[in-house]
């Protein structure tokens, strides 16, 4: 996306508070408006390099230290002395800026006679950054330990990610942050020497980076270890990371430091370019300095920005820089339930949205010598920045512009308001939330694939006289988004091997169908054998794909049966009033309530380990301790709508009259049941009975006895973010519940 900024001179025009966004929510005392906003003393000047009084100096090898010594960099930073009367405090004559030193207080005259200067493009002040907190097969899933704690990477499909690819070490993401905990096992092998901005230090030093966290955190986000058996997963673990510091221990930076780290960071050849930071003032200097890095062939992806408690998170809100300039990837945050954050700023900036939680369930990921919880923006940018490293790798000579649309046009069209429930609105394909949509990393790559034919395995026959004729359906598989069209022929065999249709088309997830028929006809008894070929028209330049067919043709074929075992007819009722039963308790409730129990044992429940439930009169059962909702749920299974971590039994708006009982039993010490009997669905006379029990070794089984209407409820489970969720019934459509029987639930996320 193209987007113009209007430039607004003067001293505090072009303010950039770049702030780091995460951990807790920020007090309104927080607020930028009493931060500092420039350095006193400094001045930053920039110029078309090459034009004007200041000669023209070629690019310094070593990108990230630069050889200043150089003859030309020493006379063209005395030329720059000279024309200013200013002393020089740092220069990049080959990219057109420098520092000068003024006298504190007179900045703004300063400014203002420096921009006289026919040569000179700009000049502002040096700015300072600050952190600002923003709160208190398919399918690949790694074996570490806390990657059920990653909700974020299930809500934009990482493992179905994965399962294609895990980034390229020949790939570098640069970090601009707070450095990096190089002590941290999960980067091993993974950083680049970096450089130390605030320090002045060439190299960051290995034992004392980044006391805050916050730049160890991002990192993580993007390239911690992956399937190592320890910690978390990062979203691209094969990649590279140059991490450049340009913020204190405070989190507080000067601007000049991040223009040099984003130039450096270009070119140093690095892809990507993460800018954890947000401030509230247009700037030239970052804007040359981005433009600069992005025509080296640099995506600068940046956070949308944060709105600190104490104020107005709506349009209102100050533009975030760099997120607001040209030529930046700008990312808004979602919660875990694919609602706007509660710090999201709607822009018309924003590109694209991915995870950046809230305090109350934040972004799990490494910090200084540990791992913990971290909110904002700050976290979402890093999810956009890995997920390009990743479709990057299928499109190596894409330019950023087409690496950005590819991430925003895969984009998932998702999210509500967490006040309303409404959907938001994607007018013209894009709001000011979300942009294009919330981040979704597997569609992207699986776009950026290069497409091609799997071939289907050979196929084989076997025919008599009583059975000449028999067909058989095959795939063609495409592991990309992007269409293969295709056409089939029969090149051996065709006396006896036919393929139809003749052309079709195959893309991941929709795999093209081809039948083939054989018919032993006349033919004696004996092998045949032939192939089909499939040939890709579209895209050009695709290799054809054989499938190998043989046929044989017996006199006679012999055929028995094994007798059937087992049982398909039903399943035990639990009376809720058995005489024997370890514990029994009758919940007095009314409408649309519930009870909070606790548990005799444990219960699994996607992952996570529990030992309370909540027992809706409206035939659901939710773990964990309050808070759940009570009233059926207005959506299907699998949307992150409330109530979430919940079983739905039989959820309808039920009604618990004079006649209807809601019963909990323990049948034995291993058993724990919960009983909806003759409860009356409201508006009518139909009463149902079904119940839910639990077993000690996991086992989930729901029983119905008697229902009205067996289409008329809601059955399956959802975990507690809706990234993983089983439908059996819902709206009607699915499977209706088996009056007589049982439906066995299996609520265990893919990576147990």
């Amino acid at each position: 996306m193209i987007r113009r900024v209007r430039p607004i001179r003067g001293l505090f025009a072009a303010l950039l508070a770049l702030l780091a966004l995460c951990s807790a929510l920020p007090a309104p005392a927080a607020a930028q408006e009493t931060r500092p906003r420039f350095v006193p003393g400094e001045v930053l000047i920039g110029w078309t390099p090459g034009k004007g009084p200041v000669a023209s100096v070629r690019p310094s090898p070593n990108a990230l230290h630069p050889d200043t010594a150089q003859p030309d960099w020493q006379a063209a930073t005395r030329e720059i002395a000279a024309q200013t009367g200013l002393p020089v405090l740092e220069a990049r004559p080959d990219h057109g800026f420098a520092l000068l030193k003024v006298r504190a207080g007179r900045e703004a005259a300063e400014i203002a006679r420096l921009e006289s200067l026919p040569w000179v493009r700009y000049a502002e002040p040096n700015f300072l950054a600050y952190a600002a907190d923003a709160g208190p097969g398919d399918a690949y899933y790694p074996n570490d330990p806390d990657y059920p704690l990653q909700w974020h990477m299930q809500r934009v499909d990482a493992p179905g990610a994965w399962a294609a690819t895990r980034g390229s070490l020949s790939f570098i993401v640069a970090v601009l942050d707070t450095g990096v905990d190089r002590s941290r096992p999960e980067f091993a092998g993974k950083l680049l020497p970096g450089k130390n901005y605030v320090e002045k230090q060439t190299v960051l030093p290995p034992d004392d980076d980044d006391p805050e966290s916050h730049g160890t955190h991002v990192t993580g986000i993007i390239a911690a270890g992956f399937d190592n058996g320890q910690g978390v997963a990062g979203l691209a673990p094969a990649v590279k990371i140059l991490p450049l510091k340009v913020l204190n221990s405070a989190r507080t930076g000067a601007y000049v430091d991040i223009i040099q780290a984003v130039l450096d960071a270009a070119n140093s050849g690095a892809q990507v370019i993460n800018m954890s930071l947000v401030g509230y003032d247009y700037s030239q200097a970052l804007q040359a300095a981005i433009d600069d890095a992005t025509g080296l062939g640099s995506l600068v992806v940046a956070a949308a920005g944060n709105c600190p408690a104490g104020f107005t998170c709506d349009s209102t809100y100050a533009n975030a820089y760099p997120a607001a300039l040209t030529n930046v990837l700008a990312v808004g945050a979602s919660s875990r339930f694919d609602q706007p954050a509660p710090y999201a700023v709607p822009k018309p900036y924003v590109d694209i949205a991915a995870p950046g939680g809230t305090a109350e369930r934040g972004i799990w990921s490494v910090t200084r010598g540990s791992y913990g919880y971290l909110a904002g923006t700050s976290m979402s940018a890093p999810m956009v920045s890995a997920a390009a490293a990743l479709v990057w790798t299928f499109k190596p000579a894409a330019a950023p512009a087409e690496i950005a649309d590819l991430l925003r046009n895969t984009a998932d069209k998702v999210g509500a308001y967490a006040s309303s429930g409404q959907p938001l609105p994607y007018a013209g394909g894009r709001n000011d939330y979300f942009g294009s949509g919330r981040l979704n990393v597997a569609r992207a790559v699986r776009q950026a694939y290069p497409p091609s034919l799997i071939p289907p395995p050979e196929q084989r026959f076997l025919l008599d006289q009583t059975r000449s004729v028999q067909t058989r359906a095959i795939q063609a598989g495409n592991p990309s988004y992007q269409a293969v069209l295709w056409q089939a022929d029969v090149v051996h065999g065709a006396e006896w091997l036919t393929a139809s249709p003749r052309n079709g088309a195959s893309a991941y997830g929709a795999p093209g169908e081809v039948m083939l028929r054989a018919d032993a006809g006349n033919l004696a008894p004996g092998q045949y054998f032939g192939l089909v070929r499939l040939t890709p028209l579209a895209p050009s330049g695709l290799a054809p794909v054989d499938v190998p067919a043989q046929l044989t043709v017996a006199a006679r074929v012999s055929r028995s049966f094994l007798p059937l075992s087992g049982s398909l007819f039903g399943d035990t009722w639990r009376d809720p009033d058995d005489p024997n039963a370890v514990y029994r308790l009758e919940l007095n409730l009314a409408n649309d309530t519930g009870a909070q129990l606790v548990l005799p044992f444990p219960v699994r429940f996607y992952g996570a380990t529990h030992q309370f439930a909540q027992v809706s009169e409206n035939g659901l059962v939710t773990f964990g301790s309050g808070g759940a909702a009570l009233l059926p749920p207005a959506f299907c299974p699998g949307n992150g709508a409330a109530p979430n971590n919940a079983l739905y039994v039989f959820a309808a708006d039920w009604v618990d009259d004079d006649a209807a009982r809601v019963v909990v039993h323990q049948p034995n010490a291993d058993s724990f049941v919960v009983t909806w009997q003759d409860v009356r669905l409201a508006g009518t006379d139909g009463r149902a009975t079904f119940q839910l029990a639990l077993g000690r070794d996991g086992d989930f089984r729901a029983r119905y006895r008697a229902l009205p209407d067996p289409r008329g409820g809601i059955i399956g489970s959802e975990s507690d973010d809706g990234t993983l969720a089983e439908q059996v019934l819902c709206q009607g459509a699915g499977r209706p519940a088996p009056v007589g029987g049982a439906v066995v639930f299996r609520p265990q996320p893919p990576w147990e």
